[in-house]
């Protein structure tokens, strides 16, 4: 009669009493290898004997998985976390930033992973975790980058006078590093410019005009951004031509001109002759004096907005 079953599960003489009739016995193995065991078998008569038996203990597989961020914007910063499910000790988690076979190693804590994408798409990335035997795995993961529109700004409002040069100085940010733009200036006064931030412009009229700067990257996204700029009238300035000399009755015609910066306004033309009379509405006016004498000729020039200019010769 069998009295006892004494296990050895490393086979080094070593036998561990499991009590009688224990003839099936479960064993796990923390690590991987070959190993021997043994039991002895012993009756009542005290007659013993020792049977062996080899047990192959494969690696047990690691298995990755990887969670994070799912939808990002452009610029912004995603958090990824890798997990691995071992029964060994996890030396290294490496990255694929673009899940082409090139991972970068991070170092064995390196679990959890910050990442940014400078311009929109569907990116894949992975992880691949390595337990201390070398069992690897890799864990795939999507995430799809949004577009982000840019943001223009179109700088401060500005006050000038009729023709005066004006200089822009617009700007716009965009978290899409990687975006190409078109940049485009409204000037309201029906006049426009693009490609550059820091347009020049000149007003032909006073007023009030709401210049819009609109910023497009390359995606689509837009943005606009408005200032305002006050344009004051400019007066013109008259010119009379040269003084001039006569005889009595003599037929003398004037030459003048004047300028106006504010090229979109109209004008009203008055010549006073110093005696007593006058011409309305042109530039190059006759007269003949009936008397002898020194005469101060004025032309006054008048622009539609109030704008006014005076200009005197002597005859």
């Amino acid at each position: 009669t069998i009295v006892s079953y004494e296990w050895d599960w490393n086979y080094n003489k070593k036998f561990n009493p499991s009590g009688d009739k224990s003839s099936s016995q479960t064993h796990a193995w923390a690590k991987n290898g070959t190993y021997t065991i043994a039991v002895r078998v012993t009756d009542d008569d005290g007659s013993t004997d020792i049977a062996t038996h080899t047990v192959i203990v494969d690696d047990a597989k690691t298995t990755a998985s990887l969670t994070g961020n799912e939808i990002l914007n452009e610029g912004q910063s995603g958090t990824f976390t890798a997990q691995a499910i071992s029964t060994d000790p996890i030396v290294s988690f490496e990255w694929d930033w673009n899940y082409n076979g090139t991972f970068t190693p991070s170092g064995d804590t390196g679990s959890t992973q910050n990442h940014t994408w400078d311009d929109n798409g569907i990116y894949k990335i992975a992880v691949r975790i390595t337990d201390n035997d070398g069992s690897a795995d890799v864990a795939p993961f999507t995430i799809n980058v949004i577009n982000s529109d840019p943001t223009a700004d179109a700088g401060q409002d500005q006050t000038a006078d009729e023709g005066e040069a004006i200089t822009f100085s617009g700007s716009f940010t965009d978290s899409g590093n990687a975006d190409t733009h078109t940049i485009v200036w409204n000037f309201g006064d029906g006049n426009s410019a693009s490609g550059t931030l820091k347009p020049t412009h000149r007003y032909t009229d006073n007023g009030s005009y709401t210049v819009t700067l609109t910023t497009k990257d390359d995606d689509g996204g837009t943005s606009e951004d408005t200032c305002i700029v006050t344009i004051n009238n400019a007066n013109p300035i008259a010119d009379a031509g040269p003084n001039q000399t006569a005889n009595e009755g003599d037929t003398i015609v004037f030459n003048c001109s004047f300028t106006d910066s504010g090229t979109a306004d109209t004008h009203t033309i008055v010549w006073n002759f110093g005696d007593k009379n006058s011409a309305f509405g042109t530039l190059t006016p006759t007269h003949r004096y009936a008397d002898n004498g020194t005469y101060s000729v004025t032309l006054t020039i008048k622009d539609d907005d109030g704008g006014t200019s005076s200009d005197t010769c002597i005859v």
